[in-house]
């Protein structure tokens, strides 16, 4: 009796904490839909797992998805608003800041002349980085940011077999069949023509792509306008796509090479969207750009693993060849966790390549303004602390120069965490705003450095006006 009563005893001081535990999830799960995430990251990406509070649940309906456990809301009304009230409380306790532009501000007037015409035309925000930005983090948020300003609404650009396929919350989106591969940081043995997202696809017979929106974004739930961006169609090629479990509809590509366009208009807006590529064998396939209506679009490009300096690597023609379609107006560059793990004497070195990548950009892209954004903090771990990695301030040093010689625009993302050992308290935060690895964010941190992005760039805006 004695240790049955001690069992229960344990059992009932662990219902308890597990009580306590949700009750304090509970009361973060206004944050973001009303939804509150945690994440671990695995061999198949990251997993989401999100607790909501009961009567939020009977108003949804669960799926799992990719390895991913998600809550579909149905009825739910997001109010930037009240968001961005709970994510700056957040953001005083991590000591996160709004911090300004710097370098060559007026770099970036191409880009705010460009808002002002927005009503009448699509532009676009082209965002590069590393690993700290797959999965849509930061520009997920920044998209919605100024979708809500300027309008518009879609994800924008995908790329057909992107690195986090599985790990954005944005879309849900499924590849079947077999596809050739070509790309600026895991390889392109076959020499394919690269794209604007630093990926190329060759279609093969049984080649197919099916896009699913989801609700965690209220600019990214639909789309009325499908463009997909190809080239070396032959005569006879022919793609099949049917919205919504629809009937397939037969579209003919153009031949030749160079960059071409397919334009799809549904006649209302869409949720999902198949498309069988079987008839256009050995064409190649850059992505699909999912929109509705004239705004502002931000196309996440993110590389696991990438440094920047391969950005040469997609030629300066396709790239004019790309913008004709698409327009961008503001390049985002966005790199560097990556180089700290250069020794010291090679950062020069990673300077110097850096520096030939932004004059690539302004050849390439001159309509766009450019925007480098510094590394963010990084810790390693010595004896029991865990601290700023010394080649973070060496790094961070560079990219100021970087900007001045080029001179573009420069934002400190480093100075906006908080600064040194910043990483830390993101890491520890509640809820938590990066990742136990303390390099990259959560979502929720994703959120809180979109938001001090948009306020930056605003801030530059109203001075112009």
């Amino acid at each position: 009796m004695a240790i049955s009563s001690k069992e229960n005893l344990t059992l009932s001081s662990n219902k308890l904490f597990l009580i306590m535990s949700i009750l304090m999830f509970v009361f973060y799960s206004n944050i973001t839909n009303a939804q509150k995430d945690f994440y671990k990251i695995t061999n198949e990406g990251l997993i989401v797992n999100i607790i909501s509070n009961e009567n939020e649940t009977n108003n949804s309906s669960t799926a799992n998805t990719d390895s991913k456990i998600y809550l579909d809301y149905t009825k739910d009304n997001i109010s930037l608003n009240d968001e961005l009230k709970e994510y700056l409380k957040i953001q005083k306790k991590i000591h996160g800041k709004f911090v300004p532009i710097t370098g060559n501000v007026k770099e970036l007037y191409k880009f705010f002349k460009a808002l002002k015409g927005i009503k009448t035309k699509k532009i676009r925000i082209a965002h590069y980085g590393d690993s700290i930005l797959l999965g849509d983090v930061i520009s997920e948020n920044l998209r919605q940011n100024f979708q809500n300003k300027f309008g518009g609404d879609g994800i924008g650009y995908l790329s057909i077999k992107p690195d986090d396929i599985r790990m954005k919350r944005t879309i849900r989106q499924t590849v079947t069949g077999d596809w050739k591969m070509g790309s600026i940081t895991t390889g392109n043995r076959s020499h394919f023509p690269i794209g604007i997202s630093g990926l190329t696809t060759k279609a093969t017979r049984n080649s197919t792509v099916k896009f699913r929106t989801t609700k965690f974004m209220r600019t990214s739930r639909s789309f009325k306008t499908v463009r997909i961006f190809y080239s070396n169609a032959n005569s006879s090629s022919t793609i099949k796509y049917s919205f919504e479990k629809g009937k397939f509809i037969s579209k003919k590509l153009q031949p030749g090479s160079g960059i071409k366009q397919l334009v799809i208009n549904a006649p209302h807006l869409e949720k999902s969207l198949d498309i069988n590529f079987g008839s256009a064998a050995g064409t190649y396939f850059y992505g699909v750009s999912l929109e509705t209506g004239n705004g502002i679009y931000v196309d996440n490009f993110s590389f696991k693993g990438g440094s920047g300096v391969t950005l040469t690597d997609i030629d300066e023609k396709i790239m004019k060849d790309f913008d004709k379609y698409l327009t961008y107006k503001l390049v985002i560059i966005n790199f560097g966790i990556n180089a700290t793990t250069l020794p010291i004497s090679s950062l020069i070195w990673y300077k110097n390549k850096m520096l030939k990548v932004i004059k690539h950009f302004k050849r390439a892209i001159p309509g766009a303004s450019i925007l480098l954004v510094s590394v963010g903090d990084k810790s390693i771990k010595i004896n029991s602390r865990f601290v700023t990695d010394p080649k973070v301030l060496r790094l961070v040093k560079l990219q100021k120069e970087i900007a001045t010689e080029t001179k573009i625009a420069f934002w400190n993302l480093f100075e906006a965490m908080g600064g040194n050992n910043s990483m830390s308290r993101w890491v520890n935060a509640g809820p938590p705003l990066a990742l136990r690895d303390f390099v990259h964010l959560t979502n929720l941190g994703g959120k809180i450095i979109a938001d001090l992005i948009t306020q930056a760039l605003m801030k530059e805006y109203k001075k112009m006006k």
